[in-house]
């Protein structure tokens, strides 16, 4: 605002127009200094370049012995010189939450890989953290770490930054610096994907060297988690089949997306797919790993003959309804998703039917008014130049929105296996180019149920807005999402004036009424609104309604006009009984995050097959979660040997927990800074340590530890 007030620019405006104004604000709001920060930029926009006019404007301005006195400064010169008044300023606590954050689906196919290369370079640096540690290293890991490992973060890192795109994107789509500035943000994405398979595939097919097995043609499943797991679901053909595929089929390409599982069920099944992806010929057999128990930040050796063969004993139907022990699902075999969803054990019906909308339905949102010059002025409008000094809000909560669901089931088909049954309908839906294909998966055990959308968007550069929505009979409940590790209470737990519109979920979302409560992962569309559609309106939460805002192309500047292509969506719900436990929803959202299995084959013995490692076992022995501690991550240490844990104490008392050895004996153990640097000793007693955890609070813990060969 400098500029506005004629800094750099008009002594005259500054003295006679804009301080008196400046003056009043200060008064009617009580501000309690003596000095004031003003931001400025250059004329031509916030990402301009310094403007030497500030220099010599305010050197003039001082010497004239104008008031008030006007000082250049850095941000270490105002809280130098706010200091001595810290004790008029008041203390605001809460979340600082961003409007900013929606660009986030405004590329919604990046953005969810995107989630996926964090959990997969997490997961590559805890078997790294193991396989650096040798000695010597492991060849292929540590040719890989070194070149790419910090890319590949890098990527990771620079694909979450803020800054989507060109200032002209939405007014020249198809400008060259558009294009430019596009390619810039989507390649992080795709290269972090790229190093993120390859360091986690580099890092697991060195760990299986170490490991004893009976058979080259037995497996390897590993559980990054601190916790046991019970792990199940199908094993990749690039892992049965690691020297190629029998000569009797004709086909050697490893599919790891997921959805392709349940084209290639389909079509091995009835000799009919859906097709949102290339027709497959199933030319070998879809085999499952059944639910198998893996010890925390360990493993476990399967054999293959334990593996199901999901076609020969599968059977497909038309039922409106499908149960288990638990829960019966009734669908909408005329317009999609699910009606109704009873739990047997509870004796309870989950979903709010008063909302007008299926649980997992699609809904397309689109500015009413399409023949405006410029529509998205009818969503914000923001007077940058106006006579006041703040800023009014510039969204438009009066804005025309037109909603549509699926019009017709074109197909609805059940398909039962022997770790449960797949429910997949293929919808004529609006905004889609083709069709909706959705799937919910209702395993035979196990407490959730899974709702997977695929669907792809056109060119059309009207603003809009996809939804997958999930009404929930939880009245009077509580919402709550986890930020990065903290539990977050829309507007109790946010600072004065940010976003109540829309949110980020990290890893879930809970509605909890105090009896009862559902969990709702978003590891992989992150973005949500809440209680109903919020874009532009003032928070109520209203009915348990969780809204997954997968796409849109509302904002006016820097995101994407259209974005054309598939869109993939996936949200596991897990009722339960009981008030809130927010240890239960990290574990929770971490299992869904880490759901897909890690496998490796065996087929590549070591030179003397003196393996380090049994066929089961912990690494080492984490904090249990009950505890409300998250291990957040662990890696190799970046300058000193060694393994790095951090710990975080999600919780607001302080927490004292102890990491054990497992086949990996601790030897020595540093509290670290942040950046990993030693400072504090820690005891070391039978090979544990033991310490206290601040609340709220990350912690970093160096350990030195000796790999002790087996035999």
């Amino acid at each position: 605002m400098g500029w506005i007030y004629g800094i750099g620019r008009s002594a005259s405006d500054l003295e006679n127009v804009w301080w008196s104004r400046i003056e009043k604000h200060l008064h009617d709001s009580e501000y309690p200094l003596p000095i004031l920060m003003i931001q400025s930029f250059h004329p031509f926009g916030d990402n301009g370049t310094a403007l030497g006019a500030f220099t010599p404007f305010i050197d003039k301005w001082n010497a004239e012995g104008k008031s008030p006195q006007i000082i250049m400064a850095t941000p270490k010169m105002w809280w130098d010189a706010v200091a001595e008044y810290s004790d008029k300023l008041p203390t605001i606590r809460g979340d600082w939450t961003d409007y900013w954050n929606f660009g986030a689906i405004s590329s919604a196919r990046e953005t969810s890989i995107d989630q996926q290369n964090r959990i997969r370079l997490r997961t590559a640096d805890a078997l790294g953290a193991v396989v650096l540690g040798q000695d010597p290293p492991a060849k292929w890991t540590a040719k890989s770490f070194a070149e790419y490992r910090s890319e590949a973060w890098e990527s990771e890192l620079l694909y979450g930054e803020h800054t989507w795109g060109a200032d002209v994107a939405m007014r020249l789509p198809t400008s060259e610096d558009t294009a430019t500035q596009w390619h810039h943000k989507a390649h992080y994405a795709y290269q972090a994907r790229s190093l993120s398979l390859m360091l986690q595939r580099d890092a697991l097919g060195d760990f299986s060297h170490l490991i004893d097995r009976e058979s080259s043609e037995d497996l390897l499943v590993f559980n990054p988690l601190p916790w046991s797991r019970e792990i199940s679901g199908e094993v990749p053909q690039s892992i049965l089949f690691p020297r190629g595929l029998p000569e009797d089929t004709t086909s050697t390409r490893h599919y790891q997306d997921h959805y392709v599982g349940v084209e290639q069920l389909l079509k091995a099944i009835d000799g009919e797919g859906f097709h949102l992806v290339s027709p497959l010929k199933p030319d070998v057999n879809i085999r499952a790993l059944p639910p198998t128990k893996v010890p925390g930040y360990g493993y476990s050796v399967v054999k293959r003959e334990t593996l199901l063969d999901i076609l020969s004993e599968s059977i497909v139907s038309d039922e409106k309804s499908v149960e288990n022990d638990r829960y019966r699902l009734s669908f909408d075999k005329d317009k999609g998703g699910i009606v109704s969803w009873y739990d047997k054990k509870l004796d309870r019906e989950w979903i709010d039917t008063s909302t007008g909308y299926p649980l997992n339905g699609y809904v397309h949102e689109t500015v009413a008014d399409r023949e405006h010059e410029w529509p998205r002025r009818l969503i914000f409008e923001m007077n940058w130049h106006a006579e006041r000094i703040e800023q009014q809000r510039g969204w438009k909560p009066d804005w025309q929105a037109e909603r549509s669901q699926p019009t017709a089931v074109i197909e609805h088909k059940v398909i039962r296996t022997p770790l449960g049954s797949h429910i997949v309908q293929k919808l004529e839906a609006p905004g889609c180019e083709g069709h909706l294909l959705q799937r919910v998966y209702l395993p035979n055990t196990g407490e959730y149920i899974e709702c997977e959308s695929w669907w792809a968007l056109g060119p059309d550069e009207h603003p809009e807005a996809t939804y997958l929505l999930f009404p929930f009979n939880l009245p009077d409940a509580t919402a709550r999402r986890d930020l990065g590790g903290q539990v977050m209470e829309p507007e109790q737990d946010q600072i004065p004036g940010t976003c109540r519109d829309y949110y980020t979920a990290q890893q879930w979302v809970d509605f909890n009424n105090g009896e009862f409560g559902m969990m709702i992962s978003t590891s992989e569309n992150p973005m949500v609104q809440l209680g109903d559609f919020h874009f532009g309106h003032k928070f109520s939460l209203g009915h348990s309604l969780f809204l997954g805002w997968v796409t849109n192309t509302y904002w006016e500047t820097n995101f994407r006009a259209s974005q054309p292509g598939p869109v993939y969506a996936r949200y596991r719900l897990q009722p339960y009984q009981g008030a809130f436990d927010e240890a239960q929803a990290h574990h929770f959202g971490l299992d869904v995050a880490h759901a897909r299995p890690l496998f490796q084959h065996l087929g590549e013995n070591t030179a003397d097959d003196n393996y380090m490692y049994p066929t089961n076992g912990s690494l080492l022995s984490l904090p249990d979660p009950d505890s409300q501690v998250l291990t957040v991550h662990i890696k190799p240490a970046v300058e000193e040997s060694g393994i790095i844990v951090r710990l975080l104490n999600a919780s607001d008392e302080e927490q004292v927990v102890t990491i054990g050895s497992g086949l990996l004996q601790i030897v020595k153990a540093h509290k670290c800074s942040l950046l990993e640097v030693p400072e504090d000793v820690l005891d070391v007693l039978d090979g544990e340590v033991s310490l206290h955890l601040s609340p709220r609070r990350v912690t970093t813990i160096q350990l030195e530890v000796s790999h002790s060969v087996r035999r």
